[in-house]
């Protein structure tokens, strides 16, 4: 969507984190270009979860699969 949390508390809303997980796949380097992809899942009136996918804008190769809860 193209927000910040700092969007979000604009808004009145505070996302607080009460669980991150990574799975690290391939590791990044100094230099390594790096894209951040998120998505929401499991949304509900208080609580959200957002997947992101970290992969090398070079190589193409996923880097790294997390989510926060």
């Amino acid at each position: 969507l193209g927000l910040s949390f700092h969007d979000f508390a604009a808004h009145g809303v505070q996302l607080v984190i009460v669980e991150a997980r990574v799975r690290y796949l391939f590791p990044a380097r100094y230099g390594d270009r790096v894209a951040v992809a998120g998505r929401f899942r499991d949304v509900r009136a208080a609580s959200l979860t957002i997947e992101y996918t970290l992969t090398e804008t070079d190589s193409g190769r996923r880097l790294a699969e997390a989510e926060t809860r």
